[in-house]
């Protein structure tokens, strides 16, 4: 079954990567303006649907500090074989 994979912990490590330390969700949360809980959702894959503002948000923080353009495709990948379920399960 086809589904929507989430590729925001992928942005946030490559932010780690460019500062050369760790980057908690809580900083980018709050650099963002939404709650914790909702960015460990969103990157575990665990929320169902995500609105407008958010991936506006998200695009944005993104492209300032990655300093890249930064799309909707870099913070969601439709699946249509559902692999990365396949390929998690057997990292």
């Amino acid at each position: 079954m086809a589904r929507i994979v989430s590729r925001v912990r992928k942005l946030r490590m490559d932010y780690q990567a460019k500062l050369g330390r760790p980057v908690e969700q809580k900083e980018v949360a709050e650099a963002v303006g939404m709650h914790e809980n909702t960015l460990s959702r969103i990157e575990q894959g665990k929320i169902t649907r995500v609105d407008f503002d958010t991936l506006i948000k998200l695009c944005g923080f993104y492209s300032k500090v990655l300093e890249r353009p930064i799309g909707v495709g870099d913070v969601l990948e439709y699946d249509p074989n559902n692999r990365r379920a396949v390929e998690l399960a057997v990292a």
